[in-house]
C-alpha cells in the first residue's frame, strides 16, 4: 500500500465514510466517493481494515453479547425505572430516581439527563430503533416470518366448515368454563 493509502485506512477506520476519509487522506474532493469505492474493493486494502477492525474490536472486547445487551437495556427500558409520578391530594410531583440508585442494567437507555425550567429532564435512546435492530437480529422481521403468520378469521373458519356442524372449530367453546357466568334469560352476570 502507498503512504496515501494508508492514511485513507487510517481516516476511514475513524468513522466508517469512505468518501470523507478519502477527502482527508488528500484525494480530490471531486472524485473522492469513486475512488473511495475503488479503494474499498482492492485486497490489500480491505484486509487491512478488516484487520485493524477485528484488532480493535478485540482491544476493546467488544461481543455480540454485550452489543445485544446494551441493545436490549434500550429497548426494554421503561420510564418508571427513572421516575415516580405521586398524586397526594389535588397535587401531582415526580421524583426522579438517582443515578446512583439505578441498577447497572439500566444506565445505558439514559441518552441524556439535564435540568431546564421545569426540573429534570431525563432522555433515553431511542426505543423503537433498539427494538427494530434486535427484531432484525431475531429474524423478526423478514417476509418469510411475515407470510407465514394467516389472520384467524372466524367468518372464514365458519364458511369452511359449512354443513358440517361447528364441533370442529377450536375458536368456539363448547361448553363454559368452570368459572366462566353463564347468561339466562337476558340476565347479566355481575
Amino acid at each position: 500500500m502507498t503512504p496515501k493509502q494508508r492514511r485513507f485506512v487510517d481516516e476511514y477506520l475513524i468513522d466508517l465514510n469512505a468518501t470523507q476519509a478519502a477527502i482527508r487522506a488528500g484525494y480530490s474532493k471531486k472524485t473522492a466517493g469513486y475512488i473511495a469505492k475503488e479503494l474499498l474493493r482492492k485486497p490489500p486494502i480491505a484486509a487491512e481494515v478488516e484487520k485493524r477492525k477485528q484488532k480493535l474490536t478485540k482491544k476493546l472486547e467488544i461481543t455480540q453479547e454485550k452489543v445485544l445487551q446494551e441493545l436490549a437495556a434500550i429497548a426494554f427500558a421503561n420510564g418508571a425505572d427513572y421516575a415516580k409520578v405521586i398524586t397526594t391530594g389535588p397535587a401531582t410531583e415526580v421524583r426522579m430516581t438517582a443515578t446512583d440508585d439505578l441498577p447497572p442494567e439500566k444506565l445505558p437507555a439514559i441518552a441524556g439527563i439535564k435540568a431546564n425550567q421545569y426540573g429534570v429532564e431525563v432522555k433515553l435512546h431511542d426505543k423503537v430503533k433498539a427494538l427494530e435492530l434486535l427484531g432484525k437480529y431475531l429474524g423478526t422481521f423478514d417476509g418469510a416470518v411475515a407470510q407465514e403468520q394467516t389472520e384467524n378469521n372466524l367468518f372464514e373458519a365458519i364458511e369452511s366448515v359449512g354443513k358440517g356442524g361447528f364441533d370442529d372449530l377450536p375458536e368456539i367453546q363448547q361448553t363454559p368454563e368452570d368459572d366462566a357466568p353463564l347468561v339466562e334469560d337476558g340476565e347479566i352476570p355481575e
